[in-house]
């Protein structure tokens, strides 16, 4: 048995800082609203019902999370074994519409171009964004340290090296004014996204980015596992979730047909 914390016991199975966050925060969450982890199944699949798609199926995984190490710490059952996981929403491609991806990058300035560029030209995450460092870049390539800790090192594009010369060459594009961090959170940059689209009537945030990135690739005729290579995805099956297909696309497909 062991007596560790919930936030040293993530730490010491090497998770990345921001899954650490994530359920150390939905710990306090549950343990606000219940007071108590000794919760039936029933109680707990019950609290899980009144959310839907993928808020559902994430909360779902930090409550597995949070009993596995319950159970460790306490040698008590875990509930979490004998309910059934969520299922996942079916994948929906969501890139911003190209035209206002060219309107953005010609009126966007300052950070907001930056955050654009690294989304929507090198296909960032939020938290890749966050920590983006001058020494990861050149003219010829950028190196990217993404999920679990897989590096990916793409080409560079012009465009986003003409903006990162108005970024140090050796320290972070965007650091935190908090004196205790060294780089803004990914909550932060996806936020200032949020704001940008927002009166375009998009919805969403930095992941919309990534979208566009794959789905221009492959209108552009890029292979899917050279796409797949670029987004830094372990599963072929996932970059194709990215990939949006529209109905100009299908009608030229049909017409095809002899």
């Amino acid at each position: 048995m062991t007596d560790l914390g919930y936030h040293d016991w993530l730490t010491a199975q090497d998770f990345t800082a921001t899954t650490i966050r994530a359920r150390t925060d939905m710990h306090a969450r549950v343990m606000s609203d219940w007071g108590t982890l000794d919760r039936s199944p029933q109680e707990i699949a019950e609290w899980l019902g009144q959310f839907e798609g993928w808020t559902r199926v994430t909360y779902q995984n930090h409550l597995r999370s949070i009993y596995r190490w319950h159970s460790e710490r306490t040698g008590q059952p875990n509930p979490m074994t004998v309910i059934r996981r969520a299922p996942s929403p079916p994948p929906r491609p969501r890139p911003v519409p190209p035209h206002l991806v060219d309107e953005l990058r010609d009126t966007a300035t300052g950070i907001d171009l930056a955050y654009l560029a690294l989304g929507c030209l090198a296909g960032m995450r939020a938290f890749e964004i966050a920590k983006m460092h001058g020494s990861t870049i050149n003219a010829e390539t950028l190196t990217i340290a993404g999920k679990a800790r897989r590096v990916r090192i793409i080409p560079t594009h012009p465009i986003l090296w003409t903006i990162a010369q108005d970024y140090p060459r050796d320290g972070y594009w965007f650091p935190s004014s908090r004196t205790h961090r060294d780089h803004v959170r990914p909550n932060s940059v996806s936020a200032r996204v949020a704001r940008l689209l927002g009166p375009h009537g998009i919805d969403g945030a930095t992941h919309r980015y990534r979208h566009s990135f794959g789905t221009r690739l492959r209108q552009a005729g890029v292979d899917l596992r050279v796409i797949q290579d670029l987004m830094g995805h372990a599963w072929l099956s996932t970059t194709q979730a990215y990939l949006d297909v529209d109905e100009d696309e299908h009608r030229a497909a049909i017409l095809r047909l002899t």
